[in-house]
């Protein structure tokens, strides 16, 4: 019979007498899904390119972009629209056309997402080689 060594054996006890810690518990969705709740602060709008791995590399991406959403981002044809996040969701999508910056949301803006979202365009504008912001909503149209 062989003695095991001593490391392995320290390892072992401590194990045993150890308490065993809970993980700590995240929030759920309305639907039950742990780890879903949305953070106190919301996150920033953020432009996504084509293809961008946030809509594409996830197997539940309902955390990101609704089914309705899904069908107009990816209509279909190997198709994926760059798009825009508004506290951490697709809001709604973008092209570039010339030098225009186009936005076309996918419901209506609050004024405070629509300014988060008119600064983020004007950051992304000489990334892109644009020199204007067109925006058209559900409600009302804006440019600049």
């Amino acid at each position: 019979m062989r003695a095991d060594p001593p490391e392995r054996s320290r390892r072992a006890d401590a194990h045993r007498t150890t308490p065993l810690l809970r993980p700590r518990r995240r929030g759920t969705d309305r639907s039950g899904r742990r780890g879903t709740a949305r953070p106190r602060h919301p996150a920033p709008v953020r432009l996504l390119p084509a293809f961008d791995n946030a809509l594409l590399g996830h197997a539940d991406r309902t955390r990101v972009i609704s089914d309705q959403d899904r069908k107009r981002v990816m209509p279909g044809q190997a198709q994926v629209r760059p798009t825009f996040l508004v506290d951490g969701h697709v809001h709604g999508s973008w092209s570039l056309e010339g030098d225009t910056l186009r936005l076309i949301p996918f419901r209506p803006l609050s004024a405070t997402d629509r300014a988060a979202l008119e600064q983020e365009t004007e950051r992304l504008l000489p990334f892109v080689g644009g020199k204007n912001v067109s925006c058209s909503s559900p409600i009302a149209t804006w440019s600049s």
